[in-house]
């Protein structure tokens, strides 16, 4: 008996659990999915020092590496210009913002691989910033290199001239020049790794609002069915009841509609338990509460009294529920028995010790019954009984 309560309770519970955490989790995704927040948008590049062009004029075939701290501190200078006033304020007056472009630099550790975003409410409007960033930035690269080539080429064409005259071959000078181009081509732009990206803010702001409203639902809702039945006293509402009744009946009685020869069986075994040796005996029924289902214990016990006869059968009354009612009154006072009937996860612990306390009123012996609902039933009556409770509170 006591398992069955516990089964019904746990069956609540974690029913209770997973509603609360489907509505929880749709409501807090769409709670989170309409929120107006800002959209991140991203580009990674790779910035390299550039190459001395000076040393490829004077016929180096290729520049040796630094292996020394002049790429790192390269790097970093970089890093601070780009995160720089100036240059935030530049980005922001090509794209017509009232003040600096808002725009983060950041480098992992060490890398030559740096990122820059800029957060806005437009999602194009983020792109735009970080792309013009990458074209002033590639601007300012550009101008570097012209200032060298303006002193370079000059020389080249000078030294050209001069061997021409001189009736010298000139075609070292001219592939001079040309690889000067080429690297200074090279060193104009920077290495783009990333180009503008959006973040997909969307999808995660409805995943965590899934998973926050989910967890908030299904607590609010446990706790809310614990602090109810705890006040209402179960899981313990049989242990209670044992200690104030002189006999608990068993086995509990389903509710559920069924044949009257699959009834038989259990009704044989509670008129048993009930019934006293002396004839002939009066049963009292007493229902905790007009749910507890009274009415059919009463008729299980008349029915196995029909089939004894007008001997030996014992004499069934319906007392009803607890109350002033003349007829529940005489009922207890004429009764050789009562059986106080509750209702599993129904019943509170305050209705079912009332109920005894009136049974015990007589001075007969007092037993305890108790009938249940499939948890599934449960809540279906429950969710037909909300409306018809809304309506009864508006009147």
């Amino acid at each position: 008996m006591v398992e069955l309560e516990r089964r019904g309770w746990h069956a609540r519970l974690a029913i209770g659990a997973f509603l609360g955490l489907v509505i929880g989790a749709l409501v807090g995704g769409l709670a989170f999915s309409t929120l107006s927040t800002a959209t991140t948008a991203t580009a990674f590049l790779r910035i390299t020092p550039p190459v001395d062009l000076t040393a490829v004029a004077g016929g180096a075939q290729q520049t040796t590496p630094d292996i020394g701290d002049g790429p790192k501190n390269y790097v970093s200078g970089e890093v601070a210009y780009l995160s720089g006033e100036g240059f935030a304020k530049t980005v922001g007056e090509a794209v017509g913002l009232p003040g600096p472009a808002p725009i983060i630099v950041s480098q992992a550790q060490e890398s030559a691989v740096v990122s820059i975003s800029n957060r806005s409410p437009q999602p194009e409007q983020a792109r735009r910033v970080i792309q013009t960033a990458i074209d002033i930035y590639n601007r300012t690269l550009a101008r570097a290199v012209e200032e060298q080539l303006r002193t370079i080429l000059p020389a080249l064409e000078q030294w050209q001239r001069a061997d021409a005259a001189d009736g010298q071959p000139v075609p070292d000078i001219v592939a001079l020049r040309q690889a000067v181009l080429v690297q200074a081509l090279k060193a104009g732009r920077v290495t783009v790794v990333q180009p503008p990206t959006l973040a997909d803010q969307g999808m995660s702001r409805w995943l965590i609002g899934v998973q926050l409203g989910g967890l908030l639902g299904a607590a609010a809702v446990v706790l809310a069915l614990m602090g109810r039945t705890r006040k209402a006293g179960h899981p313990f509402l049989v242990s209670q009841i044992a200690q104030h009744v002189d006999k608990v009946v068993i086995p509990a009685v389903n509710t559920r509609p069924q044949a009257t020869d699959e009834r038989a069986p259990l009704a044989r075994t509670l008129y048993t338990q009930c019934a006293g040796a002396v004839s002939p005996h009066n049963i009292a029924v007493l229902g905790a509460s007009p749910r507890s289902h009274a009415a059919l214990v009463t008729s299980l016990l008349e029915m196995v009294a029909a089939e004894r006869g007008s001997v030996d059968a014992a004499h069934i009354v319906d007392a009803g529920t607890v109350g002033p009612s003349p007829g529940t009154q005489n009922a207890l006072r004429t009764a050789d028995t009562v059986v106080v009937v509750t209702k599993l996860n129904r019943d509170t612990v305050e209705q079912a010790l009332t109920a005894c306390q009136a049974a015990q009123s007589g001075g007969a012996p007092v037993l305890a019954t108790f009938t249940y609902q499939n948890w599934w039933s449960s809540w279906l009556e429950t969710w037909r009984r909300a409306p018809r409770l809304r309506r009864d509170g508006r009147r």
